[in-house]
């Protein structure tokens, strides 16, 4: 039989939240980020909590952040 659990979660934000997001974990070093990706319409952060549960941050403002960072 298959086994239940969490593939991700997923959390959706705008385009300053998601820049806030990304600046506070990246200075506080604690949470494991895996990537940012650009995906055309929308960037997301995949990174992993601290019991190793996978995560998404996800903004649809992409020009916001497009214009601050560069992946």
């Amino acid at each position: 039989a298959p086994v239940a659990g969490i593939c991700r979660v997923a959390f959706r934000t705008d385009g300053a939240g998601f820049l806030q997001f990304v600046q506070h974990i990246l200075a506080v070093n604690e949470i494991g980020v895996r990537r940012i990706v650009d995906h055309d319409k929308a960037f997301s952060c995949y990174f992993t909590d601290p019991w190793g549960t996978p995560l998404e941050v996800t903004t649809y403002h992409a020009d916001v952040v497009r214009a601050v960072i560069t992946p």
